[in-house]
């Protein structure tokens, strides 16, 4: 009870004070600094046509849209080009010009193994870019009307240097439902944004999905070539951003897009594992801690929950208060939970599915464990 209304008042807090953005008023960027929208994309035939049209309608006039067809086996060009998008040859030179289409991609053709993740699939469209602002986004994110212009004013304003957001949790399988929305309820518990944002903090954070940098920070720290081999490029990017002195910022921007990450439980597995033995640099002492975590304070309640109400009835006298207590962290770890549900705007009455998210969680750092400790091979795909 005494971990749950500790987490309860630091959920507020970090809630209170990160930044919340909003959509601007106005869709479309009519300001003078231009952006390149970069996008790697690889067999996102499922995803690629409703993140590229959500963006179309945000571009100003000097704005452009780069997608980097990373070696796709399906249908995800055939959709570039029915989007009106234009083959840059990956030997061209950079180019300035601004009259030219605003949509453009470029084939991969093949990757250097000494790259990880899709930080060569950017890497190789970096040099197509022109704008004084990059925004590297996923293919499986739709963007709100009005988040573009919004993201990009905030940054200028507060000088910014890296700015990352989180998304909207868009879910559609039981599985979603149940583990992603209990999976990014925790992000703000292990990975708090007052000390993220905080620059004489060490702690980092930053998520890939949406990491808008001013150009020329970007160039400062290296940019995609300084984190090569990382496989969490975002969080290896709000690192050096600190350490160059830079300003990073995490902020919640749940009203300005929303992604969907994994199709079912075997891409939940491998994608979260993945993500947690990197977030977690891979330490198998502090992955064995969060499972034991998840176990006790989420799940533990609501296993005891029959056998102490048995013993409540059977003898009140003397198990009337731990069965109180209990009953009140149980109703406290929900409350928790629905509140977390309605901070990312995933559907809330799976939030009363929390322990058994959380269990799922557990196995998943679990597994993460093991690959740390047999110092397993991580896959991005």
């Amino acid at each position: 009870m005494g971990v749950w209304l500790y987490r309860t008042i630091f959920a507020i807090h970090t809630v209170l004070i990160t930044p919340k953005l909003s959509p601007a008023s106005n869709s479309q960027r009519n300001a003078t600094a231009s952006v390149s929208i970069l996008i790697p994309a690889r067999n996102e035939e499922k995803n690629i046509g409703i993140c590229i049209r959500s963006l179309l309608t945000q571009i100003g006039p000097r704005d452009e849209i780069i997608i980097v067809n990373d070696r796709s086996t399906d249908k995800t060009e055939d959709i570039l080009k029915s989007l009106g998008a234009t083959l840059t040859s990956s030997h061209e030179p950079p180019t300035t010009n601004h009259e030219e289409k605003q949509l453009r991609y470029i084939n991969l053709t093949e990757t250097d193994e000494s790259w990880t993740g899709k930080n060569y699939a950017i890497h190789q469209a970096v040099p197509f870019a022109s704008g004084d602002w990059l925004l590297f986004t996923d293919a499986d994110t739709e963007h709100y009307a009005g988040s573009l212009a919004a993201t990009v004013a905030y940054a200028e304003k507060n000088k910014i240097d890296y700015l990352t957001l989180f998304p909207q949790c868009v879910t559609k399988s039981f599985w979603e439902h149940v583990i992603q929305t209990c999976s990014f309820s925790f992000i703000g518990l292990w990975f708090p944004t007052q000390q993220v944002n905080n620059p004489q903090s060490e702690r980092y954070f930053a998520n890939g999905q949406y990491a808008l940098l001013n150009r020329s920070h970007y160039q400062k720290i290296g940019g995609h070539a300084a984190v090569k081999a990382e496989f969490l490029e975002d969080f290896a990017m709000m690192k050096k951003t600190k350490q160059v002195g830079g300003v990073g910022m995490v902020g919640i921007g749940v009203h300005l897009y929303g992604t969907h990450m994994y199709d079912g439980l075997a891409q939940i597995w491998r994608g979260w594992r993945r993500i947690y033995l990197h977030g977690f640099q891979k330490k198998p002492f502090v992955l064995f801690f969060k499972a034991i975590e998840l176990f006790l304070f989420s799940v533990l309640p609501f296993l005891l929950f029959p056998f102490v109400s048995w013993l409540g009835w059977i003898d009140p006298l003397h198990y009337f208060w731990p069965s109180m207590l209990l009953n009140a962290a149980m109703i406290n770890i929900l409350l928790v939970a629905w509140q977390a549900s309605h901070v990312i705007r995933s559907r809330h009455v799976y939030s009363l599915l929390h322990a058994l998210g959380a269990f799922m969680l557990a196995l998943i750092f679990i597994d993460a464990m093991k690959v740390a400790i047999t110092r397993g091979k991580t896959k991005w795909r």
